[in-house]
């Protein structure tokens, strides 16, 4: 009888830093929007840095239990951004951030939220001072950019 080898198994371990961003956003346009930021993250960060993109849109996020793996998702981001045409939250979204553990100092994490400026101006901005206070509370930075911002 002869003895038949087992195949060696190469274990391949991924050692390249990851930067994980989670995306919330309302429809094509505000996706295209934070696809850029990525984009210039990751061009930022340069070959070194993974950049990993967990997107959810906001129909999704109201989906039975689709907020609870974008809850998952967020537990592990380093950013979590936010594209919309205007700082009026809803809930779904709303929830997955105020469900997002605080920051460790050893891991800083970012809020970005990408807004329409008009769209921002006319509601007062109570959603983006809604953001910021949130983002404080957990530790996070606060990123705000406008299109008003692109136009100045």
């Amino acid at each position: 009888m002869q003895a038949v080898a087992k195949p060696t198994q190469s274990v391949v371990v991924d050692t390249q830093p990851r930067f994980n961003v989670v995306v919330a956003y309302e429809d094509v346009a505000t996706s295209k929007r934070a696809l850029q930021t990525c984009d210039l993250i990751a061009k930022t960060l340069g070959n070194d840095v993974y950049v990993s993109k967990s997107m959810w849109k906001f129909d999704v996020l109201r989906m039975p239990g689709m907020d609870a793996l974008a809850a998952s998702d967020a537990d592990h981001a380093d950013m979590i951004i936010l594209a919309a045409h205007n700082d009026d939250i809803p809930s779904c979204v709303r929830s997955l951030i105020e469900h997002t553990p605080a920051s460790q100092n050893k891991n800083p994490r970012a809020l970005v939220a990408l807004l329409d400026g008009l769209a921002t101006t006319n509601s007062g901005g109570n959603g983006v001072r809604y953001l910021r206070d949130l983002a404080s509370q957990r530790q996070m930075d606060f990123f705000c950019h406008t299109d008003a911002e692109d136009q100045a």
